[in-house]
């Protein structure tokens, strides 16, 4: 029996979350938990009554399926005792015992890790302030960490692979679960091109509570976390709240005012947060100790304010006003634009979603009546060509095909 078949049967036994820490230094590995008696599990102090129950019923041949789940999509699983491991995840009183991965797991290795974070439901501006963070923050050589969800994680993961950087976005369920299918394509993008990584094993569907339980991977990876977009109620906030207990610094992209959406954000830098109003300000925090794995391109501008991006725009390009949700742009004029000519390997959808644009910016909305197709279809399609360098998402909420 090999180690990795133990420690999968130990983190089955005693579900996510468990205080693994005092757990292994007490025993120091999986395979003197599956030999100990009752006994001396009880003695030991660090189960509870319910977790020594569990540890009896379940078997250790139930983690051939899991690993032959793995086998078949092309699965790596890293274990706590592996040298690939995240030593940050290791500083955690619950760090995860396996890791399931797909994609290039030297990732895990990767200096600069940040998160990324934010709301399923953002305003435009929230969007575009996201995709700029993360692609000049990529571009310098951080790793953006994320959830996978739609919004602020999606523009997240996908600047970050559009510009060419590394991004992993951590799972609230097993690999191949049929969930949030729009996103399909970005996690198929994610597993080529970076990495995808999950508590879970293959197949796994989510419960009330995984997605919070998560979120401590999420911070626990990184060096930072920085919430662009939080309610008071967003769970960003359990992810920022987790990376302070966990001592690493916490960033927070101010609103423009104290609107409603803004107000968890609001609340942190009043904790104690750092605010972000250009790139910079979070590359401050780790140049002295992390330089040489900086990279610094002139053309890389990391004091390009993400709060007023709306400055950035040419003021005969755009009209509209202020709201309690922070300024929106009701419209732009059109210009002359030349598409590029699309590959024929993206999907059907893709295609079809690509070929309804003219030089009118158009929402989500607007491109599934042009269509006829879901809503999810479409997100899932505007996804795709949006990571391929297609199209873009304007400031106000709109997208439109690049030059």
């Amino acid at each position: 029996m090999r180690s990795v078949n133990y420690n999968i049967w130990l983190q089955i036994a005693l579900g996510p979350g468990a205080k693994t820490r005092q757990i292994i230094e007490e025993f120091k590995t999986a395979e003197n938990i599956y030999r100990s008696t009752e006994y001396e599990l009880k003695i030991s102090g660090v189960f509870t009554p319910k977790q020594i129950e569990k540890l009896s019923i379940t078997k250790i041949e139930d983690t051939y399926k899991v690993i032959e789940n793995c086998a078949k999509i092309k699965a790596d699983i890293v274990c706590f005792d592996d040298d690939l491991y995240p030593y940050r995840l290791l500083e955690l009183h619950n760090f995860p015992l396996v890791l399931y991965a797909k994609g290039n797991i030297s990732f895990l290795s990767a200096p600069l890790p940040l998160a990324i974070v934010g709301t399923r439901n953002p305003i435009g501006r929230s969007e575009y302030a996201a995709s700029i963070l993360s692609k000049a923050l990529s571009a310098t050589g951080f790793t953006i960490v994320s959830g996978g969800a739609l919004g602020i994680d999606s523009k997240a993961h996908i600047a970050a692979l559009s510009g060419h950087g590394k991004t992993i976005a951590v799972l609230g369920c097993g690999f191949g679960f049929q969930y949030l299918m729009e996103n399909e394509p970005l996690r198929q993008a994610i597993a080529l091109d970076g990495l995808l990584l999950s508590e879970f094993p293959p197949h796994s569907r989510p419960f009330k509570g995984s997605f919070p339980i998560r979120n401590r991977i999420i911070s626990g990876l990184s060096l930072g976390t920085v919430v662009v977009e939080a309610g008071i109620k967003s769970g960003s906030l359990i992810t920022a709240k987790l990376a302070g207990e966990q001592n690493r610094e916490v960033f927070s992209v101010p609103g423009i005012n104290e609107g409603l959406i803004y107000a968890g954000g609001a609340e942190l830098i009043r904790d104690g947060a750092i605010p972000v109003e250009v790139p910079m300000d979070v590359v401050a925090q780790y140049i002295n100790e992390y330089s040489e794995y900086m990279i610094f391109d002139e053309k890389n501008d990391l004091m390009q304010d993400i709060t007023q991006i709306f400055d950035n725009l040419e003021k005969s390009d755009i009209s509209g006003s202020f709201n309690d949700y922070g300024y929106i742009l009701k419209a732009r004029t059109t210009k002359s634009h030349t598409k590029k000519e699309i590959s024929d390997d993206l999907s059907e959808s893709a295609i079809k979603v690509y070929n309804a644009f003219r030089d009118i910016p158009l929402s989500v909305n607007e491109i599934a009546d042009k269509v006829v197709m879901p809503t999810n279809v479409v997100l899932g399609a505007l996804t795709e060509l949006e990571i391929f360098g297609y199209i873009e998402l304007l400031p106000n909420a709109k997208y439109m095909y690049k030059k």
